[in-house]
């Protein structure tokens, strides 16, 4: 209680510090980066409250920040500007349940006041987790939105976009360990009207029930993405190609004209000349330089032994002319299942019947985890275009991930289902 009090009672001074803080960006900035060394005059007020609240402090001549403050500002900026994505929440786990236990321990020995100390604890695990969930799932929604902006080559973009989607599908893996059951298992540890049930059951699962739910977009859009880079990838391919049959093959001609027979070497020399009027007074037949000049057209011509005009050169389809260039596609390898999931669809209308998930995850001895493959399986159903998701219904098997107690009306059920099987039957087929 008295932690409780404390909270509300400092409700109004964070309130006030960060209103201050707001008021002094300008010299909290200037001072961060080190430039604050005469405060102005009309900030004078405002200086004196920051310097009041330990915010601001003089050494060395010059104004400087708080060392607490200049520290959770650095974090904010390495935060901002770093890629890296935490994804490893089953060590939170581990330690969330060893408070837990701490807490139990406490409550089971009588020490109730000990026990009271210990769940703040809990709550801030809690929170935690919440947290670095949440901004995991923000910093692949913010790659997506921006393309992988901070690479600029097609195929950086294809590895950083592989790595995002084992990112996605690790945090998955991470997610689905947080499981109704063990949370529960706790709870009944602890008296009936435990608060263990509303911190770990109602919050934290909710929280990453939602964390899953957005995650399952993003795999979605990062799978589209993907097709996109890839699509990108080939169009290259053909123009490198083609770029390089040309540089080896200057007579290439499309396959249409590959048997026509070619004009003479003279005859396309001379229609590449520029066009003279009849106007022109050295090709009129009266003038004296006619003769002349057309000597010189000749010899220009000429300069090159003219082709023998009984053998019309034509493009021989062995020399390579008439053959379009070869592709050259790049296999880009990809932990990816959506093949595997496209099969399994295939197989249901396939076989006319309903077809489990899970038995053929485990029938085809695909490697993929179960939780994982189930959450895919959900997901790509959910991203079929409306006109093809009609033909195919989903039967989600599995049980509440959490429920809250309602006296008499019994059980009643706030939370997403912990999957255990999909089944998948065709309809209107």
């Amino acid at each position: 209680m008295a932690n409780v009090n404390q909270k509300a009672g400092g409700t109004d001074l964070i309130r006030n510090f960060l209103r201050t803080l707001n008021q002094g960006a300008e010299l909290i900035t200037a001072a961060y980066a080190g430039n604050l060394e005469e405060i102005p005059e009309e900030q004078e007020n405002i200086f004196a409250r920051l310097r009041g609240q330990r915010v601001l402090m003089q050494a060395g001549g010059r104004y400087r920040l708080n060392p607490n403050l200049t520290s959770m500002l650095n974090y904010l900026l390495s935060h901002n500007s770093s890629r890296h994505i935490e994804i490893d929440l089953i060590s939170r786990l581990r330690t969330l349940d060893r408070i837990v236990e701490e807490y139990l321990e406490h409550r089971q020995s009588g020490e109730f006041a000990l026990a009271e100390e210990t769940l703040p604890d809990i709550e801030q695990m809690t929170f935690d987790i919440t947290f670095t969930a949440q901004d995991a799932v923000y910093g692949l929604a913010n790659r997506i939105q921006t393309q992988f902006g901070f690479v600029r080559s097609i195929r950086d973009k294809i590895s950083e976009n592989e790595a995002a989607i084992s990112t996605a599908t690790k945090l998955v893996d991470n997610f689905t360990a947080f499981t109704f059951t063990h949370m529960m298992d706790l709870v009944r540890q602890d008296t009936p009207d435990s608060p263990l049930y509303g911190i770990l059951c109602s919050g934290l699962l909710n929280e990453l029930a939602k964390c899953q739910s957005d995650l399952n977009v993003i795999l979605i859009q990062l799978r589209e993405m993907l097709a996109t880079f890839r699509s990108e990838v080939h169009k290259t391919n053909i123009l490198k190609a083609f770029h390089e049959h040309y540089a080896n093959n200057p007579d290439y001609r499309p396959r249409n004209y590959a048997d026509c027979e070619m004009p003479h070497e003279l005859f396309c020399r001379a229609s590449a000349l520029p066009f003279e009027t009849k106007t022109h007074a050295d090709m009129l037949p009266e003038s004296e330089k006619y003769n002349d000049t057309l000597a010189d057209i000749v010899k220009n011509l000429s300069r090159n032994e003219a082709e023998n005009l009984e053998n019309p050169k034509t493009l021989a389809s062995s020399d390579g002319l008439d053959q379009a260039p070869e592709i050259k596609s790049e296999t880009i390898v990809l932990d990816d299942i959506t093949e595997d999931l496209t099969t399994l669809f295939r197989q249901c209308i396939k076989s006319a019947e309903p077809v489990s998930a899970t038995e053929f995850l485990r029938e085809q001895g695909l490697g993929h985890a179960h939780s994982h493959w189930l959450f895919a399986v959900g997901a790509f159903y959910e991203d079929m275009p409306p006109e093809n998701r009609k033909y195919f219904e989903c039967r989600f098997i599995g049980h509440g991930q959490y429920h809250e107690i309602l006296g008499e009306s019994g059980e009643y059920q706030i939370g997403n289902r912990i999957l255990e099987d999909i089944v998948i039957s065709t309809r209107g087929l």
